[in-house]
């Protein structure tokens, strides 16, 4: 009996901890520039830089699946003034996040993003909706694959924000290489 539920523990932990691989905790503390400012930050965890590959898991998903929606809660700019105010449920039909293109501006070959020899490369050209539309979508994902008992909370994925990337560049530089030009995904905790 013990050594069952030492077997389906260490199996729930394994799932649920499945989020954090490829991710980097990065502890909360005070960083102060050079500028003389300060940066406060909480602790979170950060993903390398997204590949062609995942992202391309995420619109070959869309594209197979293009009457599906995408839903998640968030708050509209007048709901968010109001401190009573409950979240909305958003919603995007996945063909519709298909319109929004990536811009090719920066690869370095033309088909850079198709390409098997850089499914391994950083994803360049994502726009900032895309890049949010993909966390809600890999927060998705994990989260239909989780026991029930392991669903609560799973803390979703946001693209990195600038000051998340600066702290993290600055506490822990050797996850950074000198030619960033990708997104990056965190879980804040």
């Amino acid at each position: 009996m013990v050594i069952l539920f030492v077997i389906s523990m260490t199996s729930a932990f394994s799932q649920r901890e499945s989020r954090f691989i490829d991710m980097h905790f990065i502890s909360g503390g005070e960083l102060v520039l050079d500028s003389g400012g300060k940066i406060t930050s909480p602790s979170f965890w950060i993903s390398n830089q997204i590949t062609n590959k995942e992202f391309r898991e995420f619109l070959d998903y869309a594209k197979n699946n293009p009457q599906e929606e995408l839903m998640w809660a968030g708050m509209s700019i007048s709901s968010a003034r109001n401190s009573n105010s409950q979240p909305k449920i958003m919603k995007i039909k996945y063909s519709e996040l298909l319109k929004d293109t990536l811009n090719t501006t920066n690869w370095p070959t033309e088909n850079y993003y198709e390409s098997p020899e850089y499914n391994d490369s950083p994803v360049i050209g994502v726009s900032e909706e895309l890049g949010k539309l993909y966390c809600i979508w890999k927060t998705t994902m994990v989260y239909d694959n989780l026991n029930e008992s392991e669903k609560d909370p799973v803390f979703p994925y946001y693209p990195a924000t600038a000051l998340q990337m600066k702290y993290a560049r600055n506490t822990n530089p050797t996850l950074f290489s000198d030619k960033e030009v990708g997104f990056r995904i965190t879980i804040m905790e």
